[in-house]
């Protein structure tokens, strides 16, 4: 009898959803309905061609699915050129105490923010709350404020490309190699398959397949910000000098 027993508990469980097909049809009918209805025409910015919720549309959201959020951590990266960057992870809990993280990221170069030091750190925790509530409760929409970061058109408005630098003296420059870059695109756990990464001269130069979803395309921006790259916009690619001051 014992034997059987265990064999039972360790047999594969199948998962199943919570409630009936007609119950999860009906509830998601009442999502769209709500959105609809409570959202006003300023909870949402048009980029593109398409509309997407903003902060205050998410912020009403989160009030009536009864969410709670929580800053989980904070970390704060500076360069020796007195740019930085903010990484914030938000927690948002569920009246049924389900649990979503978002994870947001602002670098001081990504435009002229009027107040920098708070308006960088509020960029990423904004980001990162409208991550948390959109993968709780929107069906992972990404949020205006997500794809401000992620756009090249206002990126192009507010970061120039690099001026070449010369080979010589290397002995006081630091090589960034497409090696470096392969392993940053790992550890963001992007899929290099439609990633090209090219060497021409003496610069880098990365490209992604742009028909890939927003979330890569922000988590790719994101990456290569890090690396002191800068947006092309009339070659629609992002390029770093391959040596730096150290």
């Amino acid at each position: 009898m014992e034997e059987k027993q265990e064999e039972t508990s360790m047999a594969p469980q199948i998962v199943k959803p919570l409630i009936t097909v007609e119950e999860a049809v009906e509830a998601w009918r009442q999502f769209e309905d709500l959105k609809k209805r409570l959202l006003i025409e300023d909870d949402y910015q048009q980029i593109s061609d398409k509309k997407y919720i903003k902060r205050s549309g998410l912020r009403k959201l989160g009030v009536f699915f009864g969410l709670s959020s929580n800053l989980n951590d904070e970390e704060r990266t500076d360069r020796e050129d007195k740019t930085f960057m903010w990484r914030i992870t938000v927690y948002v809990t569920a009246p049924n105490k389900r649990e979503m993280p978002g994870v947001g990221i602002c670098d001081s170069k990504e435009r002229n923010f009027a107040h920098l030091e708070h308006d960088v750190y509020a960029t990423a925790y904004t980001r990162a709350l409208n991550r948390a509530i959109s993968d709780m409760i929107a069906g992972g929409a990404v949020s205006a404020e997500e794809l401000e970061a992620s756009s090249p058109l206002e990126t192009a408005k507010n970061i120039t490309p690099p001026s070449p630098q010369p080979h010589k003296d290397t002995t006081q420059m630091r090589e960034l190699t497409p090696e470096d870059i392969e392993k940053a695109l790992d550890n963001a756990q992007l899929d290099r398959k439609v990633i090209t990464i090219e060497v021409q001269q003496q610069f880098i130069i990365a490209k992604l397949n742009m028909s890939q979803d927003q979330q890569t395309w922000i988590d790719f921006n994101n990456t290569l910000v890090q690396l002191d790259f800068r947006w092309v916009a009339g070659q629609k690619m992002w390029q770093a000098p391959r040596f730096f001051p150290t």
